[in-house]
């Protein structure tokens, strides 16, 4: 999702699946619909309503919000995606397109400058920010590869949220989320749960193989191909 959001925030524009995606993100981690409204408004620059939230409200993009929420059409509340449901949707087609599995590459070398940006660490301001190591990059790409994207995804939270360990693939980007922030609210908690005693004898590299050789749950979730 943070892909999503720096492309809204560049472009000032994003088209239905990354609208729908990413909305529906952020009412899953709390926000309310009036703030999901504000938000919109103010980055949607490109349709000339930016920073009006009463008129933005009123275009097709205000109707879709609140049906997000349940406001509109069947009045389903909508739940958020899971990563199974992200890496079955089409293709992006343009500059003003931003969707899906950023870890379902088209362009490798993209990809990895994403990997090499460093992002902030979870513990704070006041810790360094963090980037996955060349070697990580490689396992990383290589299991994007062979279509082991939440795999792939798993080694990434791994190496830019120190300690932490999972025996299970994430299943959507809210579930992502919600670990990140429990690492930033409760790190000794978090990491004092996910450290057996063998781990705390682990220094350095032995201590860093053994978190990128966990037993997980196998990935199944596959690319799938376009009918013909």
């Amino acid at each position: 999702m943070r892909q999503v959001d720096e492309h809204l925030r560049r472009e000032g524009h994003l088209k239905h699946h990354g609208r729908f995606t990413y909305g529906l993100f952020l009412k899953a981690i709390g926000l309310s619909l009036q703030d999901s409204m504000t938000l919109f408004s103010s980055l949607m620059t490109v349709k000339g309503v930016a920073g009006n939230s009463e008129a933005f409200a009123k275009t097709a993009y205000g109707y879709n919000i609140r049906h997000n929420y349940g406001m509109e059409g069947k009045k389903t509340s909508y739940s958020s995606m899971s990563c199974a449901t992200l890496l079955a949707l089409p293709p992006v087609v343009d500059r003003f397109d931003c969707h899906g599995c950023p870890f379902r590459f088209k362009d490798e070398g993209a990809f990895r400058s994403m990997l090499l940006k460093e992002q902030p660490n979870p513990l704070g301001k006041e810790h360094p920010p963090l980037r996955p190591s060349t070697s990580d990059i490689e396992e990383i790409v290589q299991d994007c590869k062979g279509q082991h994207y939440t795999r792939a995804c798993y080694k990434y939270f791994v190496a830019t949220h120190p300690g932490v360990k999972r025996d299970t693939l994430f299943r959507s980007p809210f579930e992502y989320y919600t670990l990140s922030r429990e690492v930033g609210e409760r790190p000794d908690e978090i990491l004092s749960e996910q450290t057996t005693p063998a781990r705390r004898l682990m220094t350095g590299d032995s201590l860093k193989r053994s978190m990128f050789t966990p037993t997980l749950k196998e990935d199944v979730i596959r690319e799938r191909k376009s009918p013909p």
